[in-house]
């Protein structure tokens, strides 16, 4: 019988980091009050695309400050070019 691949969280570090995503149960077991926690992954799933927007709009500005960095180098390097021909 094949196995699929699962890939998750572990919810007590996911309570570490966003703890509205990790719910615990309580139930019981021989008698017993056992509790586990779990993760909501609807919830995260909106989480984890706020944070990809934020990343994709940080990584943006960075580009557009490198492209700005580089004209300025460029104009320098033939500035400085112009001045060592003289």
């Amino acid at each position: 019988e094949a196995k699929e691949t699962r890939f998750g969280f572990i919810a007590d570090e996911m309570e570490d980091v966003i703890p509205q995503v990790v719910r615990t149960r309580t139930f019981m077991e021989k008698g017993e009050e056992k509790s586990r926690k779990g993760i909501v992954y609807g919830d995260l799933i909106a989480v984890l695309m706020a944070s990809v927007k934020e990343f994709n709009s940080q990584l943006h500005e960075v580009q557009a400050r490198m492209d700005v960095a580089e004209a300025e180098l460029a104009r320098l390097d033939k500035e400085d070019a112009e001045n060592s021909e003289d």
